[in-house]
């Protein structure tokens, strides 16, 4: 048992050797669209280009991640499938968001009268044995 564990170690220390670290991916959106639209609620589906400069492909598993308006979650989602990023090339990744109205428009009065509204997206992409958080912020001009 000792001589496997030790010729384990040996391979992840190799490994981790010649590991250079990944270059960010760039991010775009491409385009926004409106699936399952019915009286209580909407998903807005989200077309991301997603364009990979490293030399290896990017793989995650899954993406997790939540949507705040003006401080208040109103939505949370994850993607249903893997997605692959080939190396050095651009790739287009679909991000569902379900949307309930009576979330989006319970400070409806707020939202009328306000100049801007503050977002912020959260969440994670989990690939093989770890996770990798993100989170972004702004202003949407309402008018």
């Amino acid at each position: 048992m000792m001589k496997y564990f030790l010729s384990l170690a040996m391979v992840l220390l190799c490994s981790c050797a010649s590991f250079k670290p990944l270059e960010e991916p760039k991010v775009e959106l491409s385009s926004v669209a409106v699936r399952n639209a019915d009286l209580n609620g909407a998903t807005l589906v989200f077309n991301v280009a997603v364009e990979n400069p490293n030399s290896t492909e990017i793989k995650v598993d899954k993406v997790t991640y939540k949507v705040f308006l003006n401080n208040k979650e109103i939505s949370n989602a994850s993607t249903e499938k893997a997605i692959a990023i080939p190396a050095k090339s651009t790739g287009t990744v679909e991000l569902p968001l379900p949307l309930e109205y009576r979330k989006v428009f319970a400070d409806l009065k707020e939202l009328l009268f306000a100049e801007s509204a503050a977002y912020r997206i959260e969440g994670h992409a989990k690939m093989n044995f770890f996770s990798i958080p993100f989170s972004k912020e702004g202003n949407v001009k309402l008018r």
